[in-house]
C-alpha cells in the first residue's frame, strides 16, 4: 500500500465517521423542530378560545399513532389530557371517548 493509499483510506474512514455521527443529531433535531413548531402552533390555536393561564402543553413523540401530539392539560380539568395533532395544517383535537367521561373542553370536528 501506498502513502496516497493510505491517505485516501483515511479520508474515507473520516467521512464515514463523521456521517455516523452527524446522522443522528440531524434526526434529533428535526424531531425537536417538529415538536417545537406543533407546540407553537398548538398553543396559537387554543389562544384562539382560551386565555394562556387555561393551559398547559406538553409535545411527544411516539412510535404508534400519529407521530407527533400534542397533549393539553386545562386548569379546570386537571386529570383529564387531551391531545391535538397537526393534520394537515389544521391542529385538531383527537376526541376522546365521551361516554366515559363528561369532558368539558371536547370539540366537535370539523368538517374541513
Amino acid at each position: 500500500m501506498g502513502c496516497s493509499t493510505i491517505k485516501k483510506f483515511a479520508i474515507f474512514i473520516t467521512i464515514i465517521t463523521v456521517v455516523l455521527l452527524i446522522t443522528p443529531l440531524v434526526g434529533y433535531g428535526y424531531v425537536k423542530y417538529k415538536l417545537f413548531i406543533l407546540e407553537k402552533d398548538t398553543y396559537n390555536y387554543l389562544l384562539e378560545k382560551y386565555d394562556k393561564n387555561d393551559f398547559k402543553i406538553e409535545t411527544n413523540f411516539g412510535m404508534k399513532g400519529p407521530l407527533y401530539t400534542s397533549t393539553v392539560v386545562f386548569e379546570d380539568e386537571k386529570d383529564i389530557e387531551y391531545i391535538y395533532i397537526n393534520n394537515q395544517g389544521n391542529i385538531v383535537q383527537i376526541i376522546p371517548d365521551p361516554s366515559i367521561y363528561n369532558f368539558k373542553h371536547t370539540e366537535k370536528p370539523s368538517l374541513e
